[in-house]
């Protein structure tokens, strides 16, 4: 379920997909969980993935 919540985080906020909406991953991967557990969840691999692209851009800074 986690590498399906990023993989529709990574296409609705860096790929634009509008076929993915936060209300349809938190129904198809979580729809158990609290909305506010949800969106605390969001927010954190949200920050999560940003600081994985920074860390890779930086690295690849030195490489040019």
């Amino acid at each position: 379920m986690l590498m399906g919540l990023i993989n529709g985080i990574v296409r609705l906020d860096y790929y634009d997909d509008r076929t993915i909406t936060e209300e349809l991953l938190k129904q198809e991967l979580y729809p158990e969980e609290s909305s506010d557990n949800f969106v605390a969840l969001l927010h954190k691999i949200r920050t999560l993935i940003k600081v994985k692209l920074r860390t890779d851009q930086q690295s690849l800074t030195g490489i040019f």
